[in-house]
Protein backbone atom coordinates (compact mmCIF):
# COMPACT_ATOMS: atom_id res chain seq x y z
CA UNK A 1 0.00 0.00 0.00
CA UNK A 2 1.17 3.52 -1.07
CA UNK A 3 0.04 6.11 1.22
CA UNK A 4 1.33 9.41 3.09
CA UNK A 5 0.62 10.35 6.94
CA UNK A 6 -0.37 7.92 9.34
CA UNK A 7 -2.53 5.59 10.49
CA UNK A 8 -5.10 3.53 8.43
CA UNK A 9 -3.66 0.06 9.62
CA UNK A 10 -5.92 -3.09 9.37
CA UNK A 11 -7.08 -5.22 12.25
CA UNK A 12 -7.43 -8.98 11.89
CA UNK A 13 -9.28 -10.93 14.20
CA UNK A 14 -9.68 -14.91 14.87
CA UNK A 15 -12.94 -15.91 14.51
CA UNK A 16 -12.34 -19.80 15.58
CA UNK A 17 -10.75 -18.41 18.62
CA UNK A 18 -13.95 -16.04 19.21
CA UNK A 19 -15.92 -18.62 18.57
CA UNK A 20 -14.45 -21.00 20.63
CA UNK A 21 -14.43 -18.84 23.76
CA UNK A 22 -18.23 -18.28 24.00
CA UNK A 23 -20.25 -20.71 26.51
CA UNK A 24 -20.98 -24.11 25.34
CA UNK A 25 -24.83 -22.84 26.08
CA UNK A 26 -23.70 -20.15 24.08
CA UNK A 27 -22.70 -21.63 21.36
CA UNK A 28 -26.06 -24.27 21.16
CA UNK A 29 -28.20 -21.24 21.40
CA UNK A 30 -26.18 -19.49 18.61
CA UNK A 31 -27.20 -22.35 16.23
CA UNK A 32 -28.78 -22.37 13.27
CA UNK A 33 -29.29 -18.35 13.66
CA UNK A 34 -29.28 -16.32 10.71
CA UNK A 35 -27.43 -12.66 10.07
CA UNK A 36 -28.47 -9.95 7.20
CA UNK A 37 -25.05 -8.94 5.86
CA UNK A 38 -25.05 -5.60 3.88
CA UNK A 39 -22.48 -3.18 1.74
CA UNK A 40 -25.55 -1.09 1.50
CA UNK A 41 -24.87 1.60 4.34
CA UNK A 42 -20.68 1.42 3.68
CA UNK A 43 -21.58 2.50 -0.07
CA UNK A 44 -24.04 4.88 0.88
CA UNK A 45 -20.98 6.32 3.04
CA UNK A 46 -18.13 6.61 0.30
CA UNK A 47 -20.63 8.22 -1.81
CA UNK A 48 -21.65 10.98 0.50
CA UNK A 49 -17.74 11.79 1.38
CA UNK A 50 -17.10 12.07 -2.21
CA UNK A 51 -15.60 8.67 -2.69
CA UNK A 52 -15.86 6.09 -5.73
CA UNK A 53 -18.34 3.24 -5.18
CA UNK A 54 -16.24 0.53 -6.80
CA UNK A 55 -19.41 -2.24 -7.27
CA UNK A 56 -23.03 -2.42 -6.69
CA UNK A 57 -23.39 -2.66 -2.44
CA UNK A 58 -25.07 -6.29 -1.98
CA UNK A 59 -27.11 -7.82 0.57
CA UNK A 60 -26.79 -11.78 1.18
CA UNK A 61 -28.10 -13.81 4.34
CA UNK A 62 -25.38 -15.99 6.37
CA UNK A 63 -25.28 -18.29 9.13
CA UNK A 64 -24.11 -16.93 12.30
CA UNK A 65 -22.18 -19.18 13.32
CA UNK A 66 -20.06 -20.77 9.68
CA UNK A 67 -18.41 -24.16 9.42
CA UNK A 68 -15.05 -24.18 7.43
CA UNK A 69 -14.88 -27.06 5.21
CA UNK A 70 -11.11 -28.00 5.42
CA UNK A 71 -10.12 -27.47 8.56
CA UNK A 72 -13.66 -28.80 10.03
CA UNK A 73 -14.38 -26.27 12.38
CA UNK A 74 -16.88 -23.72 13.44
CA UNK A 75 -16.44 -19.45 13.76
CA UNK A 76 -18.43 -16.60 14.07
CA UNK A 77 -19.40 -14.63 11.40
CA UNK A 78 -20.69 -11.59 12.49
CA UNK A 79 -19.22 -7.97 11.45
CA UNK A 80 -19.42 -4.87 13.01
CA UNK A 81 -19.54 -2.72 10.08
CA UNK A 82 -21.65 -5.16 7.34
CA UNK A 83 -23.56 -7.82 9.63
CA UNK A 84 -27.35 -5.93 9.92
CA UNK A 85 -29.76 -8.03 12.07
CA UNK A 86 -30.37 -11.22 13.09
CA UNK A 87 -33.42 -12.58 11.51
CA UNK A 88 -36.00 -14.37 13.27
CA UNK A 89 -35.36 -11.57 16.20
CA UNK A 90 -36.92 -8.80 17.28
CA UNK A 91 -35.35 -5.28 16.41
CA UNK A 92 -34.14 -5.01 19.79
CA UNK A 93 -32.88 -8.77 20.26
CA UNK A 94 -31.33 -8.46 17.12
CA UNK A 95 -29.40 -5.10 18.04
CA UNK A 96 -28.60 -6.78 22.15
CA UNK A 97 -27.16 -9.97 20.88
CA UNK A 98 -25.11 -8.50 17.86
CA UNK A 99 -23.67 -5.58 20.42
CA UNK A 100 -22.59 -8.62 22.83
CA UNK A 101 -21.04 -10.55 19.91
CA UNK A 102 -19.16 -7.64 18.79
CA UNK A 103 -18.13 -6.22 22.20
CA UNK A 104 -17.37 -10.13 22.83
CA UNK A 105 -15.17 -10.11 19.72
CA UNK A 106 -13.24 -6.81 21.03
CA UNK A 107 -12.75 -8.45 24.46
CA UNK A 108 -10.73 -10.70 23.32
CA UNK A 109 -7.57 -8.77 22.18
CA UNK A 110 -4.81 -11.67 21.82
CA UNK A 111 -6.95 -13.04 19.45
CA UNK A 112 -5.97 -9.94 17.28
CA UNK A 113 -3.30 -8.61 14.70
CA UNK A 114 -3.31 -5.02 14.01
CA UNK A 115 -1.16 -5.05 10.60
CA UNK A 116 0.85 -1.62 9.70
CA UNK A 117 0.93 -1.10 6.07
CA UNK A 118 4.16 0.09 4.25
CA UNK A 119 5.13 -0.02 0.40
CA UNK A 120 6.31 -3.46 0.52
CA UNK A 121 3.39 -5.48 2.48
CA UNK A 122 1.73 -8.59 0.97
CA UNK A 123 -1.20 -9.87 3.00
CA UNK A 124 -2.76 -13.03 2.60
CA UNK A 125 -5.88 -14.32 4.75
CA UNK A 126 -8.75 -16.99 4.31
CA UNK A 127 -11.79 -15.42 4.70
CA UNK A 128 -13.95 -18.21 6.37
CA UNK A 129 -11.54 -18.04 9.14
CA UNK A 130 -9.88 -14.27 9.72
CA UNK A 131 -12.44 -10.83 10.01
CA UNK A 132 -10.91 -7.91 9.36
CA UNK A 133 -11.55 -4.20 9.42
CA UNK A 134 -9.94 -0.98 8.88
CA UNK A 135 -9.16 1.59 11.58
CA UNK A 136 -9.94 4.95 10.08
CA UNK A 137 -7.64 7.00 11.83
CA UNK A 138 -6.43 8.22 8.94
CA UNK A 139 -6.97 12.01 7.16
CA UNK A 140 -8.94 11.24 4.41
CA UNK A 141 -7.87 13.94 2.11
CA UNK A 142 -3.98 11.76 2.09
CA UNK A 143 -4.05 9.35 -0.76
CA UNK A 144 -3.78 5.88 -0.05
CA UNK A 145 -3.56 3.06 -2.95
CA UNK A 146 -3.69 -0.66 -2.45
CA UNK A 147 -4.39 -3.86 -4.54
CA UNK A 148 -6.55 -6.05 -3.61
CA UNK A 149 -7.37 -9.81 -5.11
CA UNK A 150 -10.21 -11.69 -3.57
CA UNK A 151 -10.75 -15.47 -4.94
CA UNK A 152 -13.97 -17.14 -4.97
CA UNK A 153 -14.85 -19.46 -2.68
CA UNK A 154 -17.75 -21.62 -1.96
CA UNK A 155 -20.75 -19.94 0.05
CA UNK A 156 -20.51 -19.67 4.04
CA UNK A 157 -22.65 -22.95 5.00
CA UNK A 158 -23.09 -23.86 9.16
CA UNK A 159 -22.58 -27.06 9.02
CA UNK A 160 -20.75 -30.08 6.99
CA UNK A 161 -24.13 -31.66 6.10
CA UNK A 162 -25.21 -28.11 4.45
CA UNK A 163 -21.97 -27.30 2.82
CA UNK A 164 -21.45 -31.47 1.25
CA UNK A 165 -25.41 -30.84 0.05
CA UNK A 166 -24.58 -27.53 -1.26
CA UNK A 167 -26.48 -27.57 -5.56
CA UNK A 168 -26.73 -24.65 -7.66
CA UNK A 169 -30.69 -25.32 -7.62
CA UNK A 170 -30.20 -24.74 -4.01
CA UNK A 171 -28.43 -21.60 -4.47
CA UNK A 172 -31.08 -20.16 -6.68
CA UNK A 173 -33.68 -21.21 -4.46
CA UNK A 174 -31.67 -19.53 -1.60
CA UNK A 175 -31.14 -16.37 -3.47
CA UNK A 176 -35.09 -16.33 -4.42
CA UNK A 177 -35.64 -16.25 -1.07
CA UNK A 178 -33.98 -14.17 0.68
CA UNK A 179 -36.31 -11.07 0.08
CA UNK A 180 -39.19 -12.98 1.03
CA UNK A 181 -37.49 -13.89 4.80
CA UNK A 182 -35.96 -10.20 4.89
CA UNK A 183 -40.28 -9.03 4.92
CA UNK A 184 -41.12 -11.59 7.35
CA UNK A 185 -41.62 -10.92 10.64
CA UNK A 186 -39.85 -12.26 13.42
CA UNK A 187 -42.77 -14.72 14.47
CA UNK A 188 -43.13 -15.74 10.68
CA UNK A 189 -39.87 -16.39 10.20
CA UNK A 190 -39.49 -18.72 13.18
CA UNK A 191 -42.55 -20.64 11.66
CA UNK A 192 -40.99 -21.00 8.29
CA UNK A 193 -37.95 -22.18 8.99
CA UNK A 194 -38.30 -23.71 12.40
CA UNK A 195 -38.62 -27.10 10.93
CA UNK A 196 -35.61 -27.25 8.61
Amino acid sequence: MLETGQGGDTQFLDSFEIYDRLSPLMKKKLEGLKVLHSSKMQAAQTTREGGVERKTAVESIHPLIRYHPVLKRKSFYIHKTFSRRILGLKAEESENLMSFLNKHSESCLDAHVRLQWDENTVVLWDNRRVLHTATTDFNTTDIRHAFRVTTMAERPSENEQEYENWTPEQEEENIRLKEHYLNLSPAQYYEETSHK
